[in-house]
């Protein structure tokens, strides 16, 4: 098989302007000619080359040709009402090689759409690859797996491999010497020709530093599969853990296409400064929400919650919050903080989070991105994720049916009572402390205005624990007039704030006055 080989050039860097970051470019490198073909090897032969930069600011040949391209890639279909999204534009493999893929033209009625695939070595040394590692530039990996629906764990389609992709090569493929045969069936959609001769690719090629193959595919579904039409979902170009995907939607209706519970319910801000998409208020125009599993459910749960971006702009920072409304106002129940991390993403993807619930205590989460929360009652919650458009945040409601929360205290404090005064001690007081000093919270019910109210949901999370004990000692109902929380200063910082040392706080209709004081010593 007789194949190019590409001489570094020096070339200016617009060309990859919006790939800042995904390539590392290689060295320029000797010529030296390469030995015989295996069976099952494509090799590069030399070709001359004008080795002149042509601007101040080298750049290797592996570049020319290459589009502005962002992490994604997007077209509308003229066959058919269908966006189609490639991403990653660029991967990098196990054997550090560099894939750029992006989209040559659109799917008209003279040819399907067209996709290029560049492979390139981006060692200092030559390298052999190995294709079926390498989509699409294998046998098998131009195949993609059957397209996952947004929200949905894993990929699958009634018509199964019936309706999966095919990156078909055509006579502008460097590593073939059979164009592939396709036809326009009567939906619109492009699919192979039922003559269409097997392509049989090489298992490696082998590249000199800075070198690469190109490759031009055509975009098309299987004959077999013509009565279910193209799936929207994402499609998997994958191999161990490298690939890329294409995520087809409808243009005109990139929404939801199933009516909400809360169709109509209006919700109060979540705070001044916040701003909602609300599933329940999103349409099939939509172009990003949060798509709840389902909308009701009962405890011990786990329910995902996935945004969906068929916009054509990555979205960030990404960080997910759960909220209880009570009373015409919101309630931030968990995580308790957040990374500074900022995420990003992008345009035609999905991010999935889910929330472990339950009335008890909870147990770890089972996935990386969710939260796994306990002490949680009945009502009506929301899980928000800081992704939108309109927005800055979108978010979808979840009712839950469960009975309401005890505020019940934890089981290492010391009590002690003296007439209408107990007093709380938590192990930490009066441990050996390096950061941090014992600290006194003394507690009273007060009937002037708070400062903020809590939820019982609130009060039985881990930052509260102080406050947990004396809300639970007050409830008793022993008439005690005051409670005192020997604690530190960590306990108090986390009840009251960094700078503040007196406030009012109301929980379940009683308002607690508490003071701060520092333990001389």
């Amino acid at each position: 098989m007789d194949l190019h080989r590409r001489r570094l050039l020096g070339l200016s860097a617009a060309g990859l302007a919006g790939l800042a970051g995904c390539a590392t470019f290689a060295a320029e490198s000797a010529d030296p000619a390469d030995p015989a073909d295996p069976a099952d090897r494509a090799t590069l032969t030399p070709q001359d080359g004008d080795e002149t930069p042509t601007d101040d600011e080298e750049r290797p040949a592996y570049a020319e040709g290459i589009p502005d391209l962002d992490w994604t890639d997007i077209v509308d279909l003229e066959t058919a009402p269908l966006t189609l999204a490639l991403s990653s534009t660029s991967y990098s493999t196990h054997d550090e090689a560099q894939v750029f893929l992006w989209f040559e033209e659109t799917a008209t009625e003279e040819h399907p759409a067209k996709i290029r695939a560049r492979l390139v070595n981006q060692n200092d040394f030559p390298n052999t690859f190995r294709l079926p590692e390498t989509p699409p530039f294998g046998q098998v990996n131009r195949f993609s797996d059957e397209p996952r629906k947004p929200g949905e764990e894993y990929a699958g389609h009634e018509g199964r491999n019936r309706v999966e992709l095919v990156l078909a090569p055509t006579e502008n493929h460097e590593l073939v010497e059979t164009a592939t045969k396709y036809e326009l069936a009567d939906d619109g959609t492009w699919r192979l020709a039922s003559d269409s001769p097997r392509i049989e690719f090489p298992k490696t090629v082998q590249l000199e530093p800075g070198e690469y193959v190109d490759g031009e595919y055509v975009l098309v579904g299987r004959p077999q599969g013509v009565e279910y039409g193209r799936p929207t979902g994402t499609y998997k170009f994958w191999s161990l853990d490298d690939g890329f995907e294409i995520t087809a939607w409808e243009t005109d209706s990139p929404g939801p296409n199933e009516e909400s519970r809360f169709a109509g319910t209006d919700l109060p801000p979540l705070s001044e400064e916040s701003e909602v998409a609300w599933y329940h208020d999103a349409d099939e125009s939509t172009p990003s929400y949060v798509l709840p599993e389902r909308e009701e459910t009962d405890l011990p749960t786990a329910v995902r919650f996935t945004f969906v971006n068929h916009d054509r702009e990555s979205t960030s920072c990404g960080h997910w919050n759960l909220y209880k409304l009570v009373d015409d106002e919101w309630f931030h129940i968990g995580p308790r903080a957040h990374f500074t991390i900022c995420h990003s993403l992008r345009a035609g993807g999905t991010v999935t989070w889910t929330l472990q619930a339950f009335h008890g205590e909870s147990i770890p989460p089972h996935e990386s991105r969710s939260l796994s929360i306990g002490h949680i009652g009945g009502g009506t919650y929301a899980a928000v994720a800081g992704y939108g458009h309109a927005t800055p945040e979108s978010g979808a409601l979840l009712e839950i049916d469960a009975p309401n929360v005890e505020i019940t205290p934890t089981d290492d404090v010391e009590r002690e009572r003296d007439g209408e005064t107990m007093t709380l001690t938590a192990p930490e007081y009066g441990a050996a402390h390096e950061h941090t000093v014992d600290a006194t919270l003394t507690v009273t019910e007060t009937e002037k205005e708070p400062d903020r109210t809590l939820v019982a949901e609130q009060v039985m999370q881990e930052p509260y624990g102080p406050l947990r004990n004396v809300v639970a000692e007050f409830e008793r109902g022993d008439n005690v007039e005051r409670v005192v929380m020997r604690t530190d200063g960590y306990g108090a910082k986390d009840v009251l704030g960094p700078e503040e040392s007196r406030q009012r706080i109301r929980v379940r209709g009683t308002t607690y006055e508490l003071v701060a004081e520092r333990d001389e010593e």
